[in-house]
């Protein structure tokens, strides 16, 4: 299950630059973020966070492009991680089930 994550953040399209985004959505197995370009589906990213957890987590996380769309002048990814450590994992389960239990 997906819940809301309204933090900014650094994405790397494949090699290129870092680039800031925003984080709008995350769930165990991925996320949403904003981006000012255009992104081939299937592109690899990697993603830097950090969680806003009782001990606040800075995150590592890598995946593919698997979903686009447009909203205004910014592209929204989905991106579906295919790499992440344990305990990043750890520390993104423990804040989808805080959100999802203050509902």
């Amino acid at each position: 299950m997906r819940v809301v994550l309204d933090r900014p953040g650094v994405i790397r399209l494949a090699n290129g630059p870092e680039t800031n985004t925003q984080l709008t959505e995350i769930s165990e197995g991925g996320l949403r973020c904003g981006y000012a370009e255009t992104v081939a589906l299937g592109a690899s990213v990697e993603l830097r966070f950090t969680l806003p957890l009782a001990t606040p987590k800075d995150c590592l996380v890598f995946g593919r492009v698997q979903h686009r769309h447009q909203e205004g002048n910014t592209y929204i990814l989905g991106i579906e991680f295919n790499r992440t450590a344990g305990d990043v994992l750890g520390a993104i389960r423990t804040f989808v089930q805080m959100r999802q239990s203050a509902k």
